[in-house]
């Protein structure tokens, strides 16, 4: 078994994705003043736990019960394992203004955290507004106190290894990938969306509209040789 605990923070001053030509970054007005843009990382984890576990069945030749007979060939050969994962949500970013700028970041006006955060208001929306026109919005690059969802699964699987013959062997393999169905949200939608008034005309600014997968089970056979 094997548990592992990290607590961090990942802070920079810009973030892209290079993707073979690489990204333009995420920053205001870029090697004029990076300093500006420093702020958490928008793929920062601040808390994450992780547990696995690999555990033989004591059953069948070599084990210690069961070694001979019919009920030894059933019980035999079989393989638990687990891997849980638990950790707190990332940064969020909120983005959008219509000021003649080009620069795509508004201004917050207050602390958009809030002590109990629900689907339909993940954040204050109201800490946000359109920057006056020609002006750059003031939002940090990811919010310092209000991060989005955490995530908690748990996949099992269970193997059995069963001997054909010396050069053959069959595995059999039943996985299950979330396998207490729990309800992992995504990030909500943080695109502020002004109108020529400065007014927002996104209806999902702030709400969270979906998730990630439900549980899944596989199964599977692996002939070696």
């Amino acid at each position: 078994m094997l548990v592992s605990y990290t607590n961090s923070k990942l802070i920079d001053d810009s973030f892209s994705i290079a993707g073979g030509g690489g990204g333009s970054g995420d920053f205001r007005v870029g090697r004029l003043n990076r300093a500006q843009d420093r702020a958490i990382d928008e793929e920062d984890i601040a808390q994450r736990l992780v547990a696995s576990a690999v555990y033989e069945l004591p059953f069948g030749r070599g084990r210690r019960f069961l070694k001979d007979g019919v009920l030894s060939q059933i019980m035999g050969g079989w393989q638990f394992n687990m891997i849980t994962t638990v950790q707190t949500g990332r940064p969020l970013k909120v983005r959008g203004a219509n000021n003649f700028t080009g620069i795509n970041w508004p201004d917050m006006v207050c602390d958009p955290t809030l002590d109990d955060p629900g689907l339909n208001a993940w954040f204050n929306t109201g800490c946000f507004r359109n920057p006056p026109n020609f002006v750059i919005g003031n939002v940090p690059r990811t919010l310092p106190t209000t991060r989005g969802p955490g995530y908690k699964d748990v996949a099992l699987s269970l193997f059995r290894t069963q001997k054909i013959s010396e050069k053959f062997n069959l595995e059999f393999r039943a996985e299950a990938f979330n396998a207490f169905n729990f309800v992992n949200y995504d990030d909500p939608n943080s695109s502020l969306t002004p109108n020529a008034q400065g007014v927002n005309t996104n209806p999902n600014f702030g709400k969270i509209t979906s998730s990630l997968p439900a549980r899944r089970i596989q199964f599977g056979l692996r002939l070696s040789f």
